[in-house]
């Protein structure tokens, strides 16, 4: 695998899910505070995911429908933007440790690979490019919630063109 390689699957991923977006209707738009309390039940299967595939997969597509969710939320306008962004903190907290992870695990047996070793990096390497799907919308929303800041909302925007694994606020 190589950088341009890894780029241009990005690309692609990023123009089948705007085709998606623009296709299907997204979910139901709900209040802040059920999404949080749905937040507050995949955190754990989300942590367990860092060390189980099966929890990483069930909890990437729950956080998928929670970032549809939040998506809605933010472009209602109807709630308070402190809220919003403590909520976004916590989404993208839980979608970027499940990225790091799994892409990490693709890096490593990429790398076990160059030296001679042998691994199966296609587990981890679909894992991280679901966990970075939903990842790179939050981040075009946090965009969004960031338009008073245009340092951060340029960071975030540039993260998930190029699926940057680390945020800065």
């Amino acid at each position: 695998m190589t950088a341009s390689s890894d780029r241009c699957r990005f690309v692609q991923i990023i123009l089948a899910a705007c085709i998606l977006f623009a296709c299907v209707s997204a979910a139901n738009a709900q209040s802040l505070s059920e999404l949080n309390r749905r937040l507050d039940e995949i955190a754990p299967q989300a942590s367990e995911g860092l060390s189980s595939p099966e929890a990483a997969s069930t909890a990437i597509d729950q956080l998928d429908r929670v970032e549809a969710d939040f998506a809605q939320i933010v472009d209602a306008g109807r709630e308070d933007r402190a809220d919003l962004l403590a909520t976004y903190g916590r989404l993208e907290s839980v979608l970027n440790r499940l990225y790091q992870t799994y892409q990490k695990r693709k890096d490593d047996c990429v790398e076990t690979i160059d030296n001679g070793g042998s691994c199966d990096y296609d587990r981890p390497e679909q894992l991280a490019l679901r966990a970075v799907y939903p990842l790179s919308w939050l981040r075009f929303e946090g965009a969004q919630l960031y338009s008073g800041s245009p340092a951060t909302a340029e960071r975030l925007l540039n993260q998930a063109i190029t699926a940057s694994p680390t945020a800065h606020y």
